[in-house]
């Protein structure tokens, strides 16, 4: 249940980022989706370490974040190649 509360949220943030950037320009809504998928990158990585420190197994842990991390950002993706003209 956690993953799926987790993917909502990247979702969520996605949404928020890309609006934000999207009332600026075109060009801000893709540089927009680029930060978000920094942010959301290394919010992956320090949730895995924080999950490894709570006792999880490291290969558990990576698995879950990969698609923790895959889902929001195929999202982002598909937004960037809809924003282009």
């Amino acid at each position: 249940m956690r993953t799926v509360v987790v993917i909502v949220i990247g979702l969520v943030l996605l949404a928020v980022v890309f609006a934000v950037a999207r009332r600026r320009s075109g060009l801000a809504a893709r540089k927009g989706l680029a930060a978000f998928g920094v942010m959301w990158f290394m919010f992956c990585v320090v949730d895995t370490f924080v999950g490894v420190w709570s006792g999880y197994p490291l290969l558990d842990e990576l698995l879950i974040h990969l698609v923790i991390f895959a889902v929001p950002v195929a999202a982002a993706v598909a937004l960037g190649r809809s924003t282009r003209r």
